[in-house]
This record gives structure tokens, sequence and C-alpha cells, in this order.
């Protein structure tokens, strides 16, 4: 990303910011129309936007989650270590929106149940991944276990 892109960037969440303290100031003085007579017609629009139920909240901070994500991951590259509250952090945020897609879709996910050989597979699985458990721990916290049954329970549904 070039340094002018990133300011430009940074100049519209400003502006946007901007927006929004200003709106939020002049909603308790003067009413949407005043304001525009006196600032203008963006200003109103500004406001306007701001009408809008829930789903135009969630909406626009999906979307600001959508930038998010796409600025994040070209900071990272395929063999880059990151931290372990950033590793942390980028799982709980997935998980969470997993979670709300699934409500969203009025289901819960349900795996199959495994067959015979896949259970025998995935405890030979998890056997091996114990021998690296610490780089788990290191790399989930307290979720490493149930990373390391989860992803074996994936690779036996592959490899059986």
């Amino acid at each position: 990303m070039s340094k002018f892109s990133s300011y430009t960037k940074n100049q519209t969440l400003f502006n946007n910011w901007r927006s929004y303290l200003i709106k939020e100031d002049l909603e308790v003085v003067l009413t949407n129309e005043e304001a525009s007579e006196m600032f203008g017609e963006e200003i109103e629009q500004a406001l306007d936007e701001g009408q809008h139920g829930e789903g135009s909240m969630a909406r626009s901070q999906l979307g600001r989650i959508s930038e998010l994500g796409v600025m994040i991951q070209d900071m990272i590259a395929e063999d880059s270590d990151l931290e372990e509250w950033v590793e942390s952090k980028i799982t709980k945020a997935h998980d969470y929106l997993s979670t709300v897609m699934n409500h969203m879709r009025g289901r819960q996910l349900s795996e199959r149940e495994l067959t015979k050989p896949e259970k025998k597979e995935k405890e030979k699985i998890v056997k091996g991944m114990k021998k690296n458990k610490k780089d788990f721990q290191k790399r989930y916290g307290k979720d490493a276990e149930s990373v390391m049954y989860a992803t074996a329970t994936k690779q036996a549904k592959k490899n059986a």
C-alpha cells in the first residue's frame, strides 16, 4: 500500500469520525433541517444516515470489519510469526462472526458423526499432535486441546 493511499484512507476515516462527532453534537442542539440550513446539505445527509435501524449499523460495522480484514491480511506474510495475542484475537473474531452467520442462517452447525475408521484415524492424529502440544498451547492458549481435536477431526475426515 502506498503512502498516498494510506494517507487517503486515514483522511477518510478522520472525516467520517468528524462527521460522526458533529452529528452527535448537532442532534442535541439542532434539528436536521436547521443543521442543513446552517451548514449545508452534506451535514443533513450525514445526520440522516443515523436515522436507520440496527441493521444499518450492523451493515456499516460489517463493511468496516471487511476493510480491516483485508488491510490486516495484506500486512501478514505467509511465513509471518505472529504474537500469540494477535493470533488469539483473529481466532476470536472468526469464531464470533461464524457464530453470528450460523445464527442468522437459522441453524447450528451440525457435524456428521465420524465413522469407526475416521475415529481411529482421529485418535492416531491426536497422539501425533500431542508430541507438539507445547506449540499448540503457545499458539492457542487455553483452547489448544480443542483446536488440536478439531484439527485432527478435520484431517481424519479427509484421510479415512
